[in-house]
């Protein structure tokens, strides 16, 4: 993407910015009288504002005030005095006829000065004919200006609405600017405010160029092809503001260090790009029904995302093109598409990502992630895939589809399960499986591990367990290395990465003698039949033991004081199982006491 400044400026204009009288009539304005060109300067100043009543030029301080409408070939008003009031008294200042493309003309032009004032005002047809347009024409210009206003202006159909050139400390206030090439434009222009603007169906809704320390807030754009436009444009603020259709909600070109906040932008194509631009800030924007959410791009290097929401877009956040170290912190995506997309961009850090009800954390390049949008997993604890859980798991966290976009693909996921019912899942068991689309059954991530403390799970997939499976047997020195590997990846296959943990069943065990329970200190012990090992061990005084444990079969033994020893074997298999161990007194114990007795 780039900013063609000029692409539009060469179009033809209606019949109704031609003939400007018909123009001001259907906009209720009302044309009073048509004066020529270059009527006598105004050089006296009165108490009461000095009506003004034909185009003229103003090197006087002091206040002025239209008093008819005022039509013009060339420059209508020109003000080269500080210390200006032009109050239009709802009036127009409109152009009309053509002119040639390098004449500059404009309705007002405020030059060399400070504190000036120009409001209340229609401005139309500046810089617009039948043959093109000039490149120096608007309906408003302050060049050189410090410290002045333009308020409560309506701009229609001129080359730029409202310019602003070299111009310091001013502010456009409450201005309505329709169907311009620019609505408001900054150009080197630095410490000004423009605020309270509506612009729509401009090419360029307002236009900062060359432009800093500026702050655009509370605005609402919609329909132009850029709604906002920086263009080497640093230190600003962007804020409150709302755009709506057009091409682009907000666009950067190597603009550098502007603070972005509390912008909507609305069904446009694209939401908020930043194309070769760095060291921003973007916070608390939300991006809604467009073709992209955010868009960092050609080396936007260290840009900052904060606590934006972007929701029904074909795509959420994509960090693309060299756009190395950027954060993300906080922000919510809920795309049509994929959410995130890291591709050729390095050292991207991204914290408490919500994708739909689930919340992540993502280092990585090249991949891709998304919220997986599928039906619950057949089991008790339900997660968003559609697919039968491993066996004897529950799904415990959540799931998400991720693809590796080429064979340099890396990418580190942390997640909690604090919000899920763990069920009878057995904690620390709990880890990240994956299952590739082409795929029926999943495999455990040996690279996933659980922190039960603070109930996460994290899993570190590099360059081998995301290469295809081709390139993978492709390399023969890694094959065995990797043969685990291959199982899971993708290369550029989409799969789906979801939490599971074994599921436990309760074994209750009873220890009786003759239907009694036995109170005797007893000492009950589990072994694993498939791997011989002890898996648990208990001692009671009340006859009960419950025991968590996975699906098998498992000896169970109890040694009691005064008993024999038994042991029984039970199969514990998806469900919760009751054993009783019929014990019987000591014969050989028995015996002696008998003997010690006698």
């Amino acid at each position: 993407m780039s900013i063609t400044e000029d692409a539009s400026r060469d179009r033809p204009i209606t019949a109704a910015v031609i003939a400007l009288v018909g123009t001001l009539l259907v906009l209720g304005i009302g044309v009073g009288i048509a004066v020529g060109a270059g009527g006598d300067a105004i050089d006296t100043q009165a108490d009461e504002p000095t009506a003004i009543d034909s185009c003229t030029e103003i090197d006087t301080a002091g206040e002025y005030e239209l008093a008819s409408n005022l039509t013009n070939r060339s420059t209508c008003l020109e003000i080269t005095e500080s210390d200006v009031i032009v109050d239009g008294a709802g009036y127009g200042i409109g152009s009309y006829g053509a002119i040639e493309r390098d004449e500059a003309r404009y309705g007002v032009h405020v030059n060399d000065t400070e504190n000036v004032t120009v409001r209340n005002v229609s401005v139309a047809g500046w810089g617009s004919n039948d043959t093109g347009s000039s490149d120096d024409a608007a309906g408003i210009a302050f060049e050189n200006v410090i410290g002045g206003a333009v308020d409560d202006v309506a701009a229609f159909e001129n080359e730029d609405g409202i310019r602003f050139d070299n111009a310091t400390g001013n502010t456009v206030t409450n201005v309505t600017a329709t169907e311009n090439f620019a609505g408001v434009s900054l150009w080197d222009s630095n410490g000004n405010t423009v605020a309270n603007v509506t612009a729509t169906e401009n090419t360029d809704g307002i236009a900062l160029w060359d432009s800093s320390g500026n702050a655009v807030v509370h605005n609402t754009v919609s329909g132009n092809y850029y709604n906002v436009v920086l263009g080497n444009a640093h230190w600003n603020t962007i804020g409150d503001t709302s755009a709506t259709g057009g091409d682009y909600g907000l666009f950067l070109q190597a603009s550098h260090r502007n603070t972005v906040s509390n912008v909507s932008a609305t069904d446009t194509a694209d939401g908020i790009v930043l194309e070769r631009s760095s060291g921003n800030t973007l916070t608390a924007n939300t991006v809604a029904g467009s073709g992209s959410g955010i868009v960092l791009e050609s080396s936007s290097h260290l840009n900052t995302l904060e606590e934006n929401e972007l929701h029904d877009n074909v795509e959420g956040i994509s960090v693309t093109a060299a756009s190395h170290r950027t954060t993300l912190t906080e922000n919510t995506v809920e795309s049509l598409d994929w959410d995130l997309t890291i591709d050729n961009s390095s050292e991207t850090d991204v914290t408490d990502l919500e994708l739909g009800d689930e919340t992540v954390s993502v280092d990585g390049e090249n991949v891709r992630l998304r919220s997986s949008g599928g039906d619950d997993v057949d089991t008790d604890a339900g997660a968003d895939v559609d697919t039968q859980a491993p066996p004897n798991h529950g799904a415990v966290g959540p799931a998400f589809e991720l693809e590796a976009t080429n064979g340099s693909s890396a990418v580190n996921l942390t997640t909690s399960y604090t919000g899920a019912g763990l069920g009878d899942v057995d904690e620390e068991t709990v880890g990240f499986w994956w299952l590739d689309d082409d795929a029926t059954t999943w495999e455990r991530v040996d690279e996933s591990t659980v922190d039960v403390d603070n109930r996460t799970v994290s899993v570190s997939l590099g360059e081998s367990e995301l290469a295809s499976e081709s390139e993978s047997e492709a390399d023969t020195d890694t094959e065995n290395e990797n043969e685990t590997a291959a199982e899971y990846n993708t290369g550029t296959v989409t799969g789906t990465i979801a939490v599971f943990g074994l599921e436990t069943y309760d074994l209750t065990v009873s220890v009786e003698e003759d239907g009694d329970p036995v109170t005797n200190t007893t000492t009950i012990e589990v072994v694993n039949t498939d791997t011989d090992g002890v898996v648990a061990i208990q001692t009671i005084s009340d006859g009960t033991a419950t025991f968590d444990l996975q699906t098998g079969t498992y000896e169970v033994t109890a040694d009691a004081n005064g008993y024999d020893l038994v042991t029984e074997t039970i199969a514990v298999d998806g469900d919760a199982a009751d054993l009783t161990l019929d014990l019987e007194r000591d014969g050989d114990l028995e015996a002696e006491n008998e003997s010690a007795e006698g």
